[in-house]
């Protein structure tokens, strides 16, 4: 008796460790391609042709003169996982306000909280500055 649960435990931990790897994988996966997307959107403005393309560090000093008070916090909106790649039209007041919100953030900081000086949104797309 003791020696079959024995063995249906030590088959399923079996499937748990092959699983465990592959799912891990997958994890970093997800991890790198939000890395690289939002890397890509960042350094958008120094790689194409624009009238109102500029390099990040010089937006960041135009917009706070104080190295220590310039701080980037990224997050990316539309934030959609790669299995939900269907994106769906979005204005720019939803846009924006989802760029704010804590769960498009790519640090452990929350927007809301604290005091901002300034803040720049990168728009890629079908945006004009009029639009913002």
């Amino acid at each position: 008796g003791g020696g079959g649960g024995g063995g249906g435990g030590g088959s399923r931990r079996e499937s748990l460790a092959s699983n465990g790897p592959a799912s891990r994988a997958r994890a970093f996966d997800g991890m790198n391609n939000l890395v690289a997307h939002m890397l890509t959107s960042l350094t958008a403005s120094v790689r194409f042709p624009g009238a109102l393309n500029t390099d990040l560090a010089d937006l960041s000093s135009n917009l706070v003169p104080y190295p220590r008070m310039q701080f980037v916090l990224p997050a990316l909106a539309p934030l959609y996982s790669t299995a939900a790649a269907r994106y769906a039209p979005v204005n720019l007041d939803a846009l924006l306000t989802e760029a704010l919100a804590p769960h498009a953030q790519l640090s452990g900081a929350d927007p809301r909280k604290g005091t901002h000086l300034a803040s720049a949104f990168l728009l890629r797309g079908d945006a004009t500055a009029s639009d913002a």
